[in-house]
């Protein structure tokens, strides 16, 4: 081989190392993602319909847990529970009544059976006839009866009395129910209804969300979520700051995987199998805002 064949035969070997030796030291490609901002939302609504007599929050405002949102019309409620009070009452006048009809029945059936024990005696003795026996064992078999009934009749009222306590009971708690309560602090978003308008039962008043604290969820492609940890350290860039970035974490990591959601722009990008990533970024400045658009940078070098 000559030297000039040979100086390009090494010069060939040269570039392919560099060439192989470059691709064996390049990067990991990073970890990010898209996505838009949400928020964890509730709706308050009634349970029980009926008219919106009070309405205390506008758009726009703070609420703490357990602060008063709206009152739902319960004047039918009440008048329905007053009267199966009145039901339970008039149940109590008639168990007392039974119990005196009962009393007074065993103590004819003990009287009747005292008698015929009585006119025993005298029979074995012969001082009575088998004919006035008799006609006292009937007294005694009939007096057994009434007291048979007048128990049954009795029996009843305990198990009237539970079916209306029970009652009242399901209206106190749908009177309670149609004051409606905020399930959590945030802030009030929309409300739906106005106070001398219906409700529905299940139809919202009012939407609260939580905005101290936003979320974004980005789709990772399978090959790379193992690099993804949770816990771990996050960047949010929204265009709204463009000079900022806002520290998050991942706070949840899909277990199973799933083709990418059309809202992803490309076609060939919703072929892929991905795994949703769900990032919380705090918000205490108020300058994030639902439904902007964000980027997510997930460094793995970030706690």
């Amino acid at each position: 081989m000559s030297v000039r064949k040979w100086s390009n035969y090494q010069l060939l070997l040269l570039l392919m190392a560099m060439t192989f030796g470059g691709c064996a030291e390049k990067e990991e490609e990073p970890l990010w993602g898209s996505g838009v901002l949400e928020a964890e939302e509730v709706v308050v609504a009634p349970t029980i319909g009926g008219r919106l007599l009070l309405r205390t929050v506008e758009e726009g405002d703070s609420v703490e847990e357990g602060t008063l949102i709206a009152i739902i019309d319960t004047t039918s409620l009440v008048e329905v529970r007053d009267l199966a009070a009145v039901g339970l009452r008039g149940i109590a006048v008639q168990r007392r009544q039974a119990q005196n009809a009962l009393d007074a029945t065993r103590e004819r059936l003990e009287q009747a059976v005292r008698n015929r024990d009585r006119l025993q005696a005298l029979v074995e003795s012969e001082a009575a006839s088998q004919s006035q026996l008799d006609e006292l064992e009937t007294a005694v078999v009939l007096a057994g009866k009434q007291v048979e009934a007048a128990e049954t009749a009795f029996e009843t009222f305990p198990v009237q009395e539970r079916e209306i306590r029970l009652r009242i009971a399901s209206l106190q708690r749908q009177i309670g129910d149609c004051r409606l309560i905020a399930p959590r602090a945030g802030t009030v978003l929309t409300v739906y209804a106005e106070p001398g308008e219906v409700v529905a039962p299940g139809r919202g008043v009012v939407r609260i969300a939580d905005l101290s604290e936003l979320f974004v969820r980005v789709y990772i492609p399978a090959p790379l979520v193992g690099r993804v940890r949770l816990g771990g350290g996050a960047l949010v860039r929204v265009d709204s700051s463009p000079d900022r970035t806002f520290p998050g974490r991942v706070v949840h990591i899909s277990e199973e995987a799933e083709f990418t959601p059309k809202n992803v722009q490309t076609p060939e990008a919703r072929a892929d199998l991905v795994f949703a990533v769900k990032v919380a970024v705090s918000n205490r400045e108020g300058l994030l805002k639902i439904g902007l658009p964000a980027d997510v940078d997930l460094p793995e070098i970030m706690p």
